[in-house]
């Protein structure tokens, strides 16, 4: 016997006029050998999967779930979202918007010009055949551009990046990534403050090219020897930028750089709806999930729709705006999927100008609404917005016992980071914050009740805010528990790496 209404996802299916031709419900259910699944289509013009075929389509918008699932686009354009799961996702033919989110994802844009993002976790990223722009986003990816002239973006974590043919662009931003430009004449882009060099495997300065910082010119970088390779650092800070194998100082001159900035506009995730009956449905929030999209006349609200599975400390970004926008958090505490009359904004960010907003706090079992819209007729931007879970982000060190040393980065794009760890005996405990080149605060927490997050009654119980780019130091006695290590940015405009030492 089965149940066939365990969960489900939906694939829409558009014609050349816009027109919704086919609905696909994919129903999930166990059997005695595991998951699996049945199709339904639903349609007063699909009478069979053949069929399709012969249909002048336009695009399939396809929206997973949790469970891990193998999503196929159309031999057109298609917008598909894996959502959780590690997920297995084809665009197919079509210039293709892929977007995996959380879970150890596969991701083959195959055919066509594709837009493909990674999400959280370790995803496997292909751009196939066309011009492709591939982003890992979060965690240790691997991204490979195959045919055509692609954009690469390993995004944060340690990514393996291959450009394969073509001429290819390939940035690898935070973290120590591996870059292999392929075949054809390349763009490698080095960051500053990116958490570490990038190691450039076959430059050929013939063909590629290394694009610098902005504001750092070839008279600002030193090229040294280090054994069969060669290493590019900043002058003035020492900051290694980029360590090339089997190239020797003599082989780079000022023609193998060019200027420019190494942040690429981020894909844009499925348009998000214009009522909480037509937002954007997230799922469960796990990790980090971003948009970019766009509110003003034309489209004056943007909802997005998200569940909480256990209390977590949630936190709300709203930034890159040309123009002044506002956000809302709204709780659906009957869970009817809409925004009752009584069911007022629990929280609410409006700074006013171009300035980013922001929502930091504890969130319960339940479903949300997150509301973007303009501040006012005529207020017309685009706008990135991240919704954090920051329980499941928070890097848990378990039983401190000894010395933890950490290197991270926190600024505009990661304002804050959270560490767990717990104690099984009194402890005297220290904690230093250094290496910074901006202002950056630390703040400690315990876990009282031992719920796995920092609940609204408990306080910081020691903090360090000396300002500027001084360090940061707690030293106290700490009982049996579980506590929490805060670290946030000064302002919105403190971008920093920093050295982080826990020792107990």
């Amino acid at each position: 016997m089965i149940s066939p209404d365990i969960f489900q996802n939906i694939m829409t299916i558009y014609d050349e006029n816009n027109s919704i031709i086919c609905l696909k419900v994919i129903f999930y259910y166990f059997t005695k050998i595991g998951f699996s699944s049945i199709l339904f289509f639903k349609s007063v013009r699909l009478f069979s999967y053949l069929y399709l075929s012969k249909l002048s389509l336009k695009m399939a918008e396809i929206i997973g779930n949790d469970f891990p699932q193998s999503l196929f686009g159309t031999e057109n354009s298609d917008n598909i979202l894996g959502f959780g799961g590690n997920d297995t996702i084809d665009g197919l033919g079509g210039n293709d918007l892929l977007f995996g989110n959380t879970g150890l994802d596969q991701i083959n844009g195959n055919q066509g010009d594709d837009t493909i993002s990674g999400g959280k976790d370790d995803d496997l990223i292909l751009g196939g055949i066309g011009n492709d722009f591939l982003r890992g986003d979060l965690d240790r990816d691997t991204i490979r551009g195959e045919d055509g002239n692609d954009f690469l973006f390993g995004g944060r974590g340690e990514d393996e990046l291959f450009g394969d043919s073509g001429s290819d662009t390939l940035s690898g931003d935070r973290g120590i990534d591996t870059i292999t430009g392929g075949s054809g004449g390349d763009v490698f882009v080095l960051v500053q403050n990116g958490e570490g060099p990038d190691i450039l495997t076959d430059f050929n300065g013939a063909d590629d090219f290394m694009q610098l910082p902005g504001g750092i010119t070839f008279d600002n970088v030193l090229i040294q020897a280090n054994g069969n390779q060669s290493t590019i650092s900043i002058v003035s800070t020492g900051e290694l930028l980029a360590i090339l194998n089997n190239v020797s100082p003599s082989q780079i001159s000022s023609n193998n750089f060019i200027s420019g900035t190494s942040s690429p506009t981020a894909p844009t995730t499925i348009d998000p709806g214009n009522s909480p009956g037509d937002a954007l449905n997230i799922g469960v929030l796990n990790g980090t999930v971003t948009s970019n999209e766009f509110v003003g006349n034309t489209d004056t609200k943007d909802y997005y729709r998200f569940g909480v599975a256990s209390p977590i400390n949630f936190s709300l970004y709203l930034d890159g705006l040309g123009a002044d926008a506002n956000v809302n958090l709204y709780q659906d505490s009957n869970n009817n999927g809409v925004i009752d009359s009584n069911e007022s904004s629990i929280d609410y960010s409006s700074q006013g100008g171009t300035a980013s907003e922001s929502i930091t706090r504890n969130l319960g079992i339940g479903n949300y609404f997150v509301l973007v819209q303009p501040a006012s007729q005529g207020s017309n931007t685009n706008y990135t917005l991240r919704l954090v879970n920051e329980t499941s982000e928070a890097v848990n060190i378990g039983v401190l016992g000894g010395t933890r040393t950490f290197n991270e980065f926190v600024g505009r794009n990661d304002p804050v980071d959270y560490y767990r760890f717990s104690l099984n005996s009194p402890r005297t405990f220290t904690l230093s914050l250094d290496g910074l080149s901006a202002d950056a605060n630390v703040n400690l927490y315990q876990d009282s009740n031992d719920n796995g997050v920092i609940d609204s009654n408990e306080s910081s119980i020691d903090y360090s805010s000396q300002g500027g780019t001084n360090s940061e130091s707690i030293t106290r006695n700490l009982g049996i528990g579980n506590y929490f290590v805060l670290i946030e940015s000064g302002s919105e405009s403190s971008n920093t790496n920093y050295n982080l030492t826990l020792s107990a």
